[in-house]
């Protein structure tokens, strides 16, 4: 497979949270009957904007060990949609739901982490313009990544089960 193809699979994942931000977004502004594309487009900026901003506090998060982050991340899905009295606001409910998960997966997955869509579509990046990377190097860092996810996740549920204990 060609490596601006490798690209276009890739950027595929990415590109789908996008036009789902921008379809919950359109959605949205449709309930509320101010639909516009200026709206919709400030919108979907703001929003990745705020995942970016708040990437800092994900560490925080999962080193504050006076909160479990499991705790609190199996309610909101339930509290978002259970608020919902009626199909419009069910819908309206939703798309604010599809609208906050897809702008933060969108966003993670254009980082350039070689676990993610973005860090592949970074390391093929000079495949594509003639000039592969060694193909040790990249497992080694696909490694050294998958390792470090591997670590933090056993470090956030250790932290998790015992903030339960203590709670």
């Amino acid at each position: 497979i060609s490596p601006w193809k490798q690209l276009i699979i890739f950027a595929a994942g990415p590109f789908v949270n996008l036009i789902l931000m921008v379809v919950s977004v359109c959605v949205i502004f449709l309930i509320n009957g101010n639909f516009g594309i200026i709206n919709v487009l400030s919108t979907v900026w703001d929003g990745i904007v705020a995942v970016l901003t708040s990437l800092a506090s994900v560490f925080y998060v999962i080193f504050d060990f006076s909160q479990s982050t499991l705790q609190e991340n199996f309610v909101v899905a339930d509290q978002v949609l259970g608020a919902a009295t009626n199909g419009t606001e069910y819908v309206y409910q939703f798309c604010m739901l599809n609208f906050a998960l897809n702008t933060a997966l969108f966003v993670f997955n254009v980082l350039p982490i070689p676990a993610l869509d973005g860090g592949q579509i970074f390391m093929n990046i000079p495949a594509a313009i003639g000039k592969p990377i060694n193909q040790n190097l990249v497992q080694k860092i696909n490694v050294g990544f998958y390792c470090f996810l591997m670590g933090l996740t056993i470090f956030v549920l250790i932290k998790d089960i015992v903030v339960g204990l203590i709670i």
